[in-house]
């Protein structure tokens, strides 16, 4: 599916690995637990979505707008989130292990004791996000922002 408005669809724990869905809405949509693994997400607008606990493990979510997502507990590993529009979003618990994150806007994000180990933030924006008691390790930032980003007590090394 592509541009498509899917605004109001029940996809309560369904099972859509591998689907296209390119430049989809599915904004403030309820899709906690849904499984999305390897899922093409380009340019998908996620606005305000509750993404609990969903699975989105290799997913390809380039340029999309995650804005105010709820993604505790999401599954995000090995996830292209390149040029991702992430700002205010609830990312605790999450793993986003060797997630590519380059050039993303995380700004005020809430990253606690998420793991992002070998995760790529080059070039993201991390004003104000919340990376207290996280797992960063071998994590890359190269010319990150990170003004006012806390990372009390997380794992760097």
């Amino acid at each position: 599916m592509t541009r498509a408005n899917m605004i109001g669809a029940l996809l309560d724990q369904a099972c859509i690995c591998g689907t296209l869905l390119r430049e989809v809405d599915l904004g403030k949509m309820n899709l906690s637990g849904v499984h999305m693994a390897g899922a093409d997400l380009t340019k998908t607008r996620l606005a305000g979505a509750n993404l609990a606990r969903i699975d989105l493990r290799g997913a390809q979510l380039c340029g999309a707008n995650l804005s105010s997502c709820n993604l505790q507990e999401a599954l995000l590993a090995h996830a292209v989130l390149t040029d991702a529009r992430m700002i205010g979003v609830n990312m605790t618990s999450a793993c986003l292990i060797r997630a590519d994150l380059r050039r993303a806007d995380l700004t005020g994000s809430l990253c606690p004791k998420a793991d992002l180990s070998e995760a790529r933030l080059d070039e993201a924006m991390l004003q104000s996000v919340d990376f207290t008691l996280g797992v960063l390790r071998g994590a890359s930032f190269v010319e990150a922002r990170a003004v006012s980003a806390l990372f009390s007590s997380a794992d760097l090394s």
